[in-house]
């Protein structure tokens, strides 16, 4: 299975969910699909009246670049034969439909050397002069972000909730950004003590730490989360700043309020934002990626002003 943003695909998924992208994208330029039993094979999953042809093809896993570029070239350089060996049958679909772009789709490509085996196999084929290829014929390489436009139709229709993985935070990049952000890890610290009980004494003080460290983690990983969602899906990013703006009025209300238990308060609120976002957003971002922005929420409140606790 091939991991992206917008859910697992194989072979066969990758292909229905193509499908359903083209018939949104094309339908006004009459898109054909050519289903396996009727024509698959031919180098091509469908066609439009324009002439624009599509082959679709999804990686078995997540290679490294190396490996994925010479997966995605073979796959290229085969299925362009295609067109070749199955001129007649192909010519017999297409009605006097002459190519002038055949686009390969594929979750994602890495490198740029791709783009470059697709220009020369494009000179390559231009040169045969092939009585059903545009004088024009152009190859192309497209990935899942091709269908931004038809993404959210698609993914309602087939369930498929989004998953938007945070990068990797190193030790080191929580002890720059701690030395850059002194203020911040003085309010995270002062907030997360009052959480523990006076009893702990000197032995809090390395839990403490331990969990600033773990909230700076949160908040910068989150980060990324937050930018990935501003640049993917910025009708959903503003739907969460909205919603965490709100939630953030109340938890300072509850907040203004004396506790007996801060570690309590400290769990109800987490509860309060977990749900709030669940109930937002649980159809439409998978648990990994709500979790992660949840976790950037309190990391944020932890730094500011939001959450805050009577020692």
């Amino acid at each position: 299975m091939y991991h992206t943003e917008y859910g697992e695909f194989d072979g066969d998924s990758w292909k229905l969910f193509s499908q359903k992208c083209l018939k949104i994208r094309y339908r006004d330029d009459g898109y054909q699909p050519i289903e396996a039993k009727l024509g698959g094979g031919l180098g091509i999953e469908g066609y439009t009246r324009s002439g624009i042809v599509f082959q679709c093809y999804c990686p078995d896993e997540n290679y490294a670049p190396d490996p994925l570029y010479q997966n995605q070239r073979e796959e290229i350089t085969a299925d362009l034969k295609k067109l070749i060996t199955y001129k007649d049958q192909l010519i017999k679909y297409l009605g006097g439909i002459k190519i002038k772009k055949w686009i390969f789709l594929t979750p994602c490509y890495i490198t740029e050397d791709i783009l470059f085996h697709c220009n020369k196999k494009r000179d390559e084929y231009r040169s045969k002069n092939l009585i059903h290829l545009d004088e024009e014929f152009d190859v192309l390489v497209q990935d899942i972000d091709f269908f931004a436009e038809e993404l959210r139709v698609v993914l309602e229709m087939t369930k498929k909730r989004i998953n938007i993985v945070g990068e990797h935070v190193s030790d080191q990049k929580v002890n720059d950004w701690s030395q850059s952000n002194n203020s911040e890890v003085k309010n995270t610290i002062r907030k997360i003590t009052a959480t523990f009980p006076d009893a702990l004494g000197e032995k809090a003080n390395f839990k403490v730490l331990k969990l600033v460290d773990k909230r700076i983690n949160e908040y910068i990983k989150g980060g990324s989360v937050l930018a990935r969602l501003e640049k993917k899906f910025p009708d959903q990013y503003e739907k969460f700043i909205m919603i965490t703006d709100d939630i953030e009025t109340e938890i300072e209300d509850l907040c203004i309020y004396a506790s007996e238990n801060n570690q309590e308060l400290f769990k109800e609120i987490q509860s309060i934002v977990e749900q709030r976002l669940k109930n937002e957003f649980g159809e439409v971002f998978d648990s990994v990626t709500l979790s992660q922005l949840k976790r950037r929420v309190i990391s944020d409140w932890l730094m500011r002003c939001p959450i805050d606790f009577d020692n």
